[in-house]
């Protein structure tokens, strides 16, 4: 009988620690959890600022070639019209 007690004694032990382990995993499952939350979050903020860096490159260079455009356009106006026949 004594023997039995023991033995049931280092099963609710075994249980003890099996509990409090997986109460720690549960938390480390939360913030991993979390994190990839975060992570998504933040994936999905640089696919923004890309689309907007995208968007600003695009007005720089179209900006550029208008002021080409309008230089060229500046130089032009100074020479005399061209005459059809």
């Amino acid at each position: 009988m004594e023997n039995t007690q023991s033995v049931i004694v280092s099963l609710r032990e075994l249980n003890a620690k099996l509990l409090a382990e997986m109460t720690e995993l549960e938390k480390e499952n939360a913030k991993i959890l979390e994190l990839k939350k975060e992570n998504a979050d933040v994936k999905a903020e640089n696919t923004k600022l890309k689309q907007i860096m995208g968007r600003k490159h695009n007005f720089e260079k179209y900006k550029q070639q208008t002021q080409v455009i309008t230089s060229t356009g500046d130089i032009s106006s100074n020479s005399p019209p061209i005459e059809d026949n």
